[in-house]
């Protein structure tokens, strides 16, 4: 049986509820057909936990490895419909996350290659409502999914780091800077846009994937 190692970075001492109800319906769903494993940390430090959490997971040798969010749902299928993707040959694949304030997709791409940036977000709207999956330049870290080769052979550490953007007074998330060093060495990121999750701060019923002219 394959087996998931599903990495947690936590900023708090406690993950909520709506998170713990997710994690329950991915282990019953996963009982007979695959092995989730969880490996929780918390540090303020969020780069160098996440470069920690990869580290940890690939001593075991899993088969997959699954980024979550404990401020988001996901549905229980989830694993599942990721694993399928990593099996038709993408090394990394997730799905929608809506932002916790306005509801839009956290998906964006580059303006241009390898910039972290100048990024330009994608948004659904009732005219152009994308399905399936497709190539993105970067998304949410939580509900990703990443084939294990991606840390061992292609890439080099630290993965995750934050970037101070020089003149423009604002920072770069970790997640974005792996998404660029993905990019630069060829790595292709993909998204499922049928497989929606929530933060916990916003009810999956009331994500707004574009706001009203």
């Amino acid at each position: 049986m394959k087996e998931i190692v599903c990495l947690v970075p936590l900023s708090w001492d406690f993950v909520p509820a709506r998170f713990f109800d997710s994690w329950t319906r991915m282990t019953d769903y996963a009982h007979g057909k695959y092995r989730l494993q969880m490996v929780a940390m918390r540090s303020p430090y969020l780069d160098s936990l996440r470069d920690i959490l990869a580290e940890r997971a690939m001593m075991g040798e899993p088969d997959y490895i699954l980024w979550l969010d404990a401020d988001q749902w996901y549905p229980g299928e989830t694993p599942e419909k990721l694993i399928k993707h990593i099996d038709n040959g993408k090394l990394i694949v997730g799905g929608v996350t809506p932002h916790r304030g306005t509801g839009q997709p956290l998906i964006y791409d580059w303006t241009k290659p390898g910039d972290e940036n100048k990024r330009v977000f994608q948004y659904r709207s009732k005219n152009n409502y994308l399905t399936g999956v497709h190539k993105v330049g970067g998304m949410g870290m939580g509900g990703v999914m990443v084939h294990p080769k991606v840390f061992r052979k292609l890439l080099t550490p630290p993965h995750f780091q934050m970037s101070y953007a020089p003149g423009e007074g604002r920072t770069s998330g970790e997640d974005v800077v792996f998404y660029k060093k993905c990019s630069e060495a060829g790595i292709d990121i993909w998204c499922d846009y049928d497989l929606l999750y929530s933060h916990v701060v916003v009810s999956q019923m009331d994500v707004r994937w574009h706001k009203d002219e």
